[in-house]
């Protein structure tokens, strides 16, 4: 790296937290990133209105390359889904239903009716 090698836009980004999601995911990747909002202070969206977009992810020049592959691969992924995790995303492979509400509802009052004897005595 040079001192006169300069920032180039890797990416543009619809919003901002387009862009922090992108910078983080190339910064874990060991690509510095930042985020550059194309905006007005005191108008926002103006700009977005006006160009299409919200600002742009910039890396050094010589992380250009790297770092468009990255984001190219970043959103071709699918998402997995984790070992030992149901559909539900909790660990369960049943969904819940109304009647389960309905005892977690029925056991708390009676705890409350209990609690209020105790005091009472």
């Amino acid at each position: 790296m040079s001192q006169d090698e300069r920032l180039v836009s890797v990416r543009r980004v619809p919003d901002e937290t387009t862009a922090t999601l992108l910078c983080d995911f190339l910064k874990s990747n060991g690509v510095s990133a930042t985020a550059v909002a194309m905006q007005i202070p005191w108008l926002p969206g103006v700009e977005t209105f006006r160009q299409g977009y919200w600002g742009h992810v910039e890396v050094m020049e010589h992380d250009a390359e790297r770092a468009r592959a990255l984001i190219e691969d970043f959103y071709a992924a699918e998402p997995q889904e984790e070992p030992g995790l149901g559909e539900s995303g909790n660990g369960e492979d049943h969904e819940s239903d109304a009647s389960d509400w309905d005892d977690a509802a029925e056991d708390e009052e009676l705890d409350e009716d209990d609690e209020e004897e105790e005091e009472s005595q």
